[in-house]
């Protein structure tokens, strides 16, 4: 049986074989994915998951990543929060299409400030880089890059095999969306949020102002409090109950029952008395305090009930 050449090898493990398995440990990816730039010749893989909202507003976190970039460059990357103008994410948002970054040509349309984001990864030896954006079904986005020093190198060895590079990219999106959930998952099972003593009770009151879409200033008008010490709860909550944000903090608390029975009745009626500005023409009883969405006092009834009055 006549034994397989170097190149029908390597054609092989393009066609047939996975550079790791969703079973495969961190290490054992990465020891893929080094196999993978081997096979390429070329310098580094970045891979790249990146946590945006349904209706694409900027992105205000750090991306997962898998990358074998200089440890240099990734710490001056998250430090400097260059993942905000980073102009291959913002490229990679709105297509579907692979790209070639680091030229002249790809620059161009972009700002100073977005253009020196490739500059400082040039200082660190990411010059070019071929880019596959990846749009997951459930709204995941991310992106996958091989990168080299030499432009002409690089789009030597990677063109003709986008099908098989935009395999191992989707891939490890699939690999990294895995972890991220189980993730979650495994701060969900170490809290016990049906522990009712969890929450203090400033913590449930600010949550469930929060809940109701009042900001911390009016929070703190309603409790007594000052901005910041309704920030300070809602930081609190939000590392108790595991979450990014204070409404879903908010959300989770109320789903688990943390906020029943959390409010007397003063505290219940107070929803009556102090609510957003509404249009000119809505009635209001005596002693009801009209506040802004900003928290500062607009004016306060002094009708007699159902009465209309001036504003």
């Amino acid at each position: 049986m006549r034994r397989k050449s170097r190149r029908e090898e390597l054609m092989y493990s393009w066609h047939c074989q996975y550079y790791f398995h969703f079973t495969s440990t961190r290490k054992e990816v990465h020891a893929g994915l080094h196999r993978m730039i081997r096979d390429l010749q070329v310098d580094h893989f970045a891979c790249f998951l990146i946590r945006i909202s349904q209706d694409r507003s900027p992105i205000l976190r750090p991306p997962e990543a898998f990358t074998s970039y200089p440890r240099a460059w990734i710490e001056s990357y998250i430090r400097s929060a260059s993942y905000l103008p980073d102009p291959i994410i913002h490229e990679a948002r709105g297509t579907c299409e692979p790209f070639y970054w680091g030229t002249d040509r790809f620059l161009k349309p972009y700002s100073p400030l977005q253009r020196r984001v490739i500059e400082e990864a040039g200082e660190h030896g990411i010059r070019f880089g071929l880019a596959i954006p990846v749009h997951g079904p459930t709204g995941s986005f991310g992106v996958f890059i091989v990168t080299h020093r030499n432009l002409a190198w690089l789009k030597k060895r990677t063109e003709g095999e986008y099908a098989r590079l935009y395999a191992v990219a989707f891939d490890v999106h699939e690999y990294m969306l895995d972890r991220a959930v189980a993730k979650v998952r495994r701060v969900e099972d170490a809290l016990d949020l049906r522990d009712p003593g969890l929450l203090r009770k400033h913590e449930k009151e600010v949550l469930y102002w929060t809940l109701e879409g009042y900001p911390a200033k009016v929070i703190g008008h309603i409790l007594g409090l000052t901005k910041n010490t309704v920030n300070q709860y809602l930081n609190v909550v939000r590392k108790k109950l595991g979450c990014r944000t204070k409404f879903e903090a908010a959300v989770r608390a109320s789903r688990y029952g943390l906020l029943d029975g959390c409010f007397d009745r003063g505290r219940r009626d107070l929803r009556r008395e102090v609510y957003p500005m509404e249009p000119d023409g809505d009635r209001w009883i005596e002693g009801t305090v009209m506040v802004n969405r900003e928290g500062e006092e607009v004016v306060r009834g002094e009708k007699e009930d159902g009465e209309e009055g001036d504003r």
